[in-house]
């Protein structure tokens, strides 16, 4: 396991939604979706 600190954790969340986010918007078809 890793020492992983909860800032970086959080970090790391705030990215996968960030690309999450972006690739959802670039899909309209998965906006619609939602």
């Amino acid at each position: 396991m890793f020492n992983v600190t909860r800032t970086e954790f959080l970090l790391h969340v705030i990215a996968l939604l960030t690309i999450a986010v972006l690739i959802a918007w670039d899909n309209p078809w998965i906006m619609g979706r939602i």
